[in-house]
Parts: C-alpha cells; structure tokens; sequence
C-alpha cells in the first residue's frame, strides 16, 4: 500500500466515467480498482457494483492498516455505483454530501463466526495485518555462497533450508534427491543453479500443467535476458503441444546438442515425444539434471487419470543407467507439502539397484493465513456467509469447489449478485482457457508483458493453482470441504507466497461431507472384472523385442472379453487397473520404447520415430516383474493388499479435514502430526505454526503462534564419488593435509587449483575472496562454510574441505581429521600446532606439504 492510493482512487473516481492513470505506482487493489473503473460502465456487464465496491473497501482498510485513521472516498450515487443500501450490505457507511455523491467509509467484517467476542478481537488483528500486508517472517541474513550470488544474483538465502537445498542440488552427482522445501522459498532458483553453473548440459524439469510450463519459460526468459547467458537457440523453454512441428524438432535436436539448457515438460511430454531426445543426451553425458516438480503429484495423479507421472521413475532410471559413468545427471524431487506416503512411494519409485533417494528435509508450515473455519447445518446460511467473505475480504481470492457444476454455479450466482470480475478455472477447462484467465487475474501476460486486470476472484476446483506463481493472493475461500488434508493445505498454499499475511476461510456445508467421503473412497475394480480386464490387455499385448526386461505395449483402449464397447471408459479403467497392479509391485509402467527398423535409412528412421511418439499417447508400455503373481489367487492378494493402504489412507487423510472443521485442536498442530516423516531409521518432523485459528482464538494462552526460528537445518547427503585429489599427499594414515604458505607463497592459487580438482566446501574464506574464486572457476560450484553456518557443514561432510587458517585458530580442522574426513588446512608455515602448544605445526603433524611445491606439482 502507498501513501498515494486513497488520492489516486480518489482522482480516477471524480474524473469516472473517464479514466485517467497519472502513472503513479500504486498498490494491487488501487491498481484493480483502477482496472475496474475503466470497464464499469451503465451499460457494461464486464465489471459489477460488488466489484467496484469491494475494491473501495479494501482500498480503504489498507490505507487504515497501514496508516490509521479513517480513510474515505467520495463516490457519485448513479447506477451503476452501489446504492446506500448497497454500501451497507458491503460493511461501508455511505453519506450523502451533495447531488449526487456519497461519503464512504469502510468497517471491518469479520469471517469467524460463533467465536468469543475476546476471539472476535483477536481475529480483527488478524485480518488488520492482512489488510496492511504484514511480512510474517523476517528476511533471511543466511549469507549467500559464491555460487548463489554468481547465478542468482542474491546476497542471502531465504532460511536454511533453501541454503542446504541449493548446496545439496550443486554437489549432488547423480543420487536422487526428495528436497522438501515450503512454498515461497525459492524451489525455483534451487533448480535452477546447477544449469546456470554449466555452459552446456540440459536440465529438463518436469511440470504438472502447460500454464505452469509456460509461465515458467516467461521466468527463464527474463533470467536468461539478465544473466547473458545463452539458454535455449529459439528462446523457447516449454515443450508443450501446442508448438509447431518445427520449433519441437530444433528444441529435440537442442536437447541432444546439450545447448537446450532448461526445458519444462508435461509427464507426457518427457515419456513420449521428448524422451529419445533425453536418452541421446544422456548417453552422451550432456543430461544434467531431471527435475520433478510437485513431485507428490507422482502418487496422487498418476493413481488415477495421468499414469504418465508414475512412468517418471523409469525413464528417469534409463537415462541413469546410459549416461557415462563420470557423468550421471542427477534427479530432484521437489515438493513444499509431503507427506509419509508420498515420501515412501517416491523412494521405492526412483531408487535402483544401490542408489537410494535422500531427503533433504526443510518442511515448515506456512505462517501466512488465518484460518476461519465453520460447519454449517442450513445450505442457504452457508452460501449466504459465502457471499459475504468473497464480497469484503482482500483480493486477489480463490473461491474453491469440489465439484464443476458448484464452480459452475458459484459463477453464476455471484455474477447475479454483482460480481462480474470473476474467473473459472476447472478440470473441464483447456490449456488456453486456463492461461487467459490466469493472465487476466493477475494483469500480466504469459510473454511477461503488463496488462489490465479484469479478474479480482477466480472460482476452481482443485484443478486450480497447482504451481501457479501469483505472489499477492491474499484470501483463499472454500465452498467446500476438501477430501483430504493435502488437497486442503496444498490450496491455502496458493495464497501468501510473497511472505505476507492472509486469510484462509472454509465453510462446510450440510451435503459436503458425503461428497468428501465419496471422493475420498479410491475407486478400485472389482477382483472378477479386474482379473479379466488384465488377462484382455496381455492377450493383445505385443511384446517390445529389444527392450530390456519383459516388455509389453497395449492399447491403452483395449476392452475385457466381457465387454463389446468402452463406452468411453475402457481406457481410464485400463489405467486405473494397471497403476493399482505396479503400486502392488506386480508390474512397472514404462516410457515408450523406440526402436529404429531394420535397414531404415537415417531419413526413414527419423519419419518413423516422429509416427511412433505421435502414436505413443494412445499407447501404454509395462514391465513384467512378478511372472509368480499371475494366477488369479496371487493376483488378487497382492492388489488386495494395496487396496487396504490406499484405503487407510485416503480415510484417514479426510478424518483430518474433518477434525480441522471440528476445531477441537489447532491448525497448526494438526498438520505438522501430518506432515512429519520417517524414512532411513530417522523421523523428520514439520514445527508447528499457525498464526491463528478458532482453537487459538479460543485458547489464547495455549495458541501456537509463529515461530520465528528455524525449527532445524537440514544435512546435505554427501556426494557418492567422493573428492580427495590429494589423497596422495596426505599419505594412508592422517586425514589432515597441512599446506604451508611461506611469504610470497601463491595461495590463492592453490585455492582455484583444488576447486578445478572438484573441492566445493571451504572454511573460513572471505567473502571477497569466495567471489574472487567463483569468478576464476566459473563452473564450480564454491561453498563458504564459517562459524555461522549452523549446519555444521565443515563439521560433519564426508567431502574433502579446505580450511583456511587466517590465525591459530585450527582446531575445528582437526577435530574433523579426527573423524576421519579428508581435511585440507591452508595455513601459514609458521603456526602453531593447536594439539601442542608451543610447537609449530610443520614440526609435528605427518602429512604437510609447501604451498609452492604442491602448486608446482599440481
């Protein structure tokens, strides 16, 4: 909010129905009520009295929230301005002050309801710093490393997470790493380093919806543009369908080349059109990097409708498998909400043979919302309290539904209502459909140009909002009660993501509950029909000759001999029957496998790849890994089995929801009990947080509150081919390396030297000299570990590091020689040994080496 934006609506209401922008920067709702004045016209339908008035107020309160005092505007009377009565509905005292021209004034409403009027109190300071924009956690002072700074520009990390997470992704070589990180931490940038690092290799990253795809290459755009750095030949980064044939060959042949650096893909895109592309570059050496974003999505998507998501794993293994030994491309897996059974699906998924998935475990909740939450008995009390939060609550909002005909109702009803500034989004919407309403929501264009707003509320099912990066959300609102408490979560994450203060709003309703339960109960087939639906797809099966293991391709359409029409859902059940059988380990899902035709010229080969993977879509390929299974006792108890889980947890998973509704526990303590993990003998656990909540509201005494500390600072797995290139030097027996520097000695380059050899981490470099170092190895990633960092990297990293001795000071160098890890001290020839004082380190310690001697020899 700026000082201005009450003189500013004030200026474009007087000059109404003519509007006039002077240019001066505004606030987002200054900006949409600007937007809004333009189009609010007596003959418009295209914005509403609800729209137009609920911008005032929320111009108003923010000016009140940030400033105090009691902000007005002078708005005229004429249709079609709101009436007085209108006004009132919207919580707005309106006075007349001459012909024609009402005095508002905005009060505050509240979305708690049935609460304490001490609970009313708190819940109005809540909704105050949701108005005023308040930060809910202070900027971070981690220190950024050299590398963190040369490719992102940043001079700190947001928290220790994003610090472990970036550190974890740059010396990763080729074990997969599940990296939970919350929303708004910089997943993106984390992805991003290794590729800005290098000058060739692809990092190919893997996205659930082409608007995120192409909402993302805007991002990498502008950050190619800024870093000079030659990313893409076409400057094109999303691989969607949408391309012409050309534009996807030259982006196929640039992904071989190594010279497509980033790319983002669909599930199905990477199986099937893009995979050869892949496998060519990996086998080559030039695959950096696989990243899987909002990897859960792996089980709760590929269950069901896209059984692509779960042929990830394969594809990803294969590429593992072809490329050089020296040059293994790593796989991220990147998530801000997971949970124990994605966390257990995800690392029987991607590890293989004897590389097993690491977690790198930054999980915190998010302190942004408030949480307002009411059950109510009458159908017609809860859409009219509906009403009210999406007319007087802060925009931008969401409005969730469940199901398409309510989101298609609600749109109805409140464009009836006066709310005409109001966009859908459903799993019935297109791509296209889906972007423009994201581009008219948020008032920026896909290419990264400005545009005018034209919606304030976006009405969607939980088919909206996946990966969407709309920084200022400040309301989410549900119509609805969610079927799980991932899905709840996952949509109160869409809003808050610039680290200020929202309000999250569910109002259940009397039918919501058997609606939940419903979607809540997985839809398996029956043990008959499933067995004879699985006998059909292997009898017209062929068999992929070439290919490695048992594999077979099928018609993903193919019907049971019981039926003579699919009636259009043959292929979802195929799906669905198939999934449930590689869950229970019976079968893997495959990539399509390629193979050229024998004697095909490289022309031919080439028509005939481009046929198969346009094909590919209709076809599925599995694995088949239990041949003991296939009876039909066998086969049925093992799908039995997997049945029981996915039902355990799918009822447990809406127990929580309605738990939450129940209010008989904070928010906060409820989902950090459901998102804390075990996994390798250790349990990681998610700090509790919940700015406030009905239970809070209630107990004040006992409420969780906002932690500002960092609840642990995760451990980066250490690399499996370790760096010791002076092991030599060191000799069998001491872990520490004594590197004396005589006066002139060139220790600077040493440093560069050993950092081309493949050490990252060094203690005790400053500053200046890490970017004097990052700078010289441009490709190298270069870690700064100091007294500060309280991960103890120096401490505990099974790497080689390099200490710098400025002073005396030594000994945490050689308590980390104690334990065995390869320890490089740089240090002038003259100290003294910390272990015995009074004598210097050259005369006492085993393995030492002069500075000029050692840089002769390397």
């Amino acid at each position: 909010m700026r000082n201005s934006d009450v003189a500013e609506a004030q200026d474009a209401i007087s000059g109404w129905p003519v509007i006039g922008h002077t240019g001066t920067p505004v606030g987002d709702a200054c900006r949409r009520l600007l937007d809004a004045l333009g189009t609010f016209q007596t003959l418009g339908v295209s914005t509403g009295w609800r729209d137009v008035g609920g911008l005032v107020r929320q111009v108003l309160l923010t000016d009140q929230g940030v400033y105090g005092g009691a902000p007005q505007l002078t708005v005229p009377s004429v249709h079609p301005w709101p009436s007085i009565e209108q006004w009132r509905a919207l919580k707005c005292r309106a006075i007349s002050v001459g012909q024609e021209k009402l005095r508002i004034t905005a009060d505050q409403w509240l979305p708690s309801i049935d609460e304490s009027e001490e609970a009313k109190s708190k819940a109005a300071e809540q909704m105050a710093a949701v108005y005023r924009g308040e930060l809910t956690h202070e900027p971070s002072t981690r220190r950024a490393d050299p590398f963190w700074q040369a490719t992102h520009g940043y001079d700190a990390y947001r928290g220790a997470a994003q610090q472990q997470a970036a550190r974890a992704a740059v010396t990763n070589d080729g074990q997969p790493l599940l990296i939970s990180l919350p929303t708004g931490r910089g997943k993106t940038a984390v992805a991003w380093s290794r590729a800005l690092l290098a000058t060739v290799g692809v990092t190919v990253v893997i996205v659930p919806t082409v608007v995120l795809a192409l909402d993302m290459e805007r991002r990498t755009r502008i950050q190619a543009k800024e870093s000079r750095l030659p990313l893409s030949p076409v400057d094109r980064y999303a691989y969607i369908g949408s391309l012409d044939p050309e534009t996807k060959r030259v982006i196929r042949s640039a992904v071989r080349a190594g010279t497509q650096r980033i790319i983002y893909a669909s599930p199905e895109a990477f199986v099937s059109g893009l995979s050869q592309a892949i496998m060519d570059a990996a086998q080559s050496g030039l695959l950096q990097q696989i990243v899987v974003d909002e990897a859960h999505l792996v089980d709760q998507w590929g269950n069901d409708f896209r059984p692509e998501f779960q042929m990830i794993p394969a594809l990803a293994r294969e590429a593992y498998e072809r490329a050089p030994a020296v040059k293994k491309p790593s796989v991220l897996l990147m998530s801000a909400t997971i949970a124990q059974r994605q966390v257990e699906l995800l690392t029987k998924l991607f590890g293989h043979d004897d590389v097993s998935v690491e977690l790198l475990w930054g999980s915190a909740l998010r302190a942004e919302p408030a949480y307002f939450v009411h059950a109510f008995v009458d159908e017609q009390e809860r859409v009219n309290a509906v009403v009210d939060a999406v007319s007087m609550l802060p925009r931008p909002m969401i409005l969730y539904t469940t199901t398409v005909a309510d989101a298609n109702e609600w749109v109805k009803r409140l464009s009836d209502l006066g709310l005409q500034r109001v966009g859908i989004v459903t799993g019935k919407s297109s791509d296209l459909d889906r972007q423009t309403a994201v581009e008219k929501w948020r008032g920026l264009l896909t290419d990264g140009r400005d545009s005018r707003t034209q919606f304030d509320i976006m009405v969607g099912t939980s088919a909206f909002g996946l990966g969407i990066d709309v920084p200022d959300v400040r309301t989410i609102v549900h119509a609805c009660l969610p079927e799980s408490i991932d899905r709840y979560y996952q949509e109160v994450g869409r809003a808050g993501r610039d680290g200020r203060a929202t309000a999250a709003v569910l109002y259940a309703g009397p039918r919501d509950s058997k609606i939940a339960r419903r979607l809540a109960s997985a839809t398996f087939i029956g043990e008959e029909k499933g067995w004879n639906r699985w006998r059909a797809l292997v009898a017209k099966a062929e068999r992929v000759e070439g290919a490695p293991g048992q594999r077979y391709r099928v018609k993903k359409s193919t019907l049971p001999t019981y039926m003579d029409r699919g009636f259009g859902e043959s292929e979802a059940w195929n799906i669905r029957t198939l999934t449930l059988m590689a869950q229970a380990g019976v079968v893997a899902l495959r990539a399509p496998f390629w193979i050229p035709p024998v004697g095909a010229s490289p022309e031919e080969a080439a028509i005939a790849q481009e046929q198969y993977f346009e094909n590919a879509p209709d076809l599925v390929e599995f694995e088949l890994l239990h041949g003991d299974l296939m009876a039909q006792k066998d086969w049925v108890d093992a799908l039995s089995a997997e049945k029981s889980r996915a039902h355990r947890e799918s009822t447990a998973a809406l127990r929580a929801v309605e738990n939450l509704v129940a209010g008989c526990e904070c928010v906060g303590m409820l989902l950090a009990r459901h998102y804390g993990v075990a996994i390798h003998g250790g349990r990681h656990l998610t700090a509790a947080s919940c700015r406030s909540c009905p239970w809070c509201r209630a107990n004040p005494d006992r409420a969780t509150g906002i932690d500002p500390a960092e609840y642990s600072v995760p451990r980066i797995p250490s690399p499996r081919n370790r760096a010791d290139p002076l092991r030599s030097w060191r000799g069998r027996d001491a872990a520490l390396l004594f590197i004396a520097l005589e006066e002139g000695d060139d220790g600077f380059n040493i440093l560069r030297r050993l950092a081309t050899l493949g050490v990252n981490v060094y203690y005790g470099l400053t500053e200046p000299l890490g970017k004097r170092l990052q700078q010289q190895v441009r490709n190298v990633p270069i870690i700064r570990a100091d007294i500060s960092d309280a991960s103890g990297l120096a401490e505990y990293y099974h790497d080689s590091v390099v200490f710098v001795a400025n002073d005396d000071n030594c000994t945490l160098a050689f308590d980390r020689a104690d334990l065995g890890l390869p320890t490089y001290l740089i240090a002038p020839d003259d100290i003294e040994d910390p272990q015995r004082p009074g004598w210097k380190l050259r005369d006492t310690h085993a393995a030492v080496v002069r500075g000029s001697v050692l840089l002769r020899e390397l």
